[in-house]
């Protein structure tokens, strides 16, 4: 049996060849304990997103390290605040 697998990597970019190298390794753990043991075969396909294109629920993600960032992370949903930026901390 093959499947192909389709990952859709949104929330940050892979920008250094070590990186790239890391993410596929770790894809490759998971894919490998899952399907190895049922006999199955596989292929992998990593696709960006650019964040100018991508939303959640209507609203643009915050830009990584804002206050807005640390708001959806600790509250583990995007969530709309008047009046708070996306200026880094």
């Amino acid at each position: 049996m093959f499947t192909f697998v389709k990952v859709y990597h949104i929330a940050r970019s892979l920008e250094t060849d070590a990186e790239k190298k890391t993410f596929l390794s770790y894809a490759d753990a998971i894919f490998s304990a899952r399907l190895k043991p049922n006999g199955m075969r596989w292929e992998c396909f990593i696709q960006e997103c650019p964040r100018d294109v991508w939303k959640i629920n209507g609203l643009t993600p915050p830009t990584q390290g804002s206050a807005r960032e640390k708001l959806w992370r600790e509250r583990n949903e995007p969530v709309e605040v008047d009046g708070l930026n996306d200026d880094l901390l």
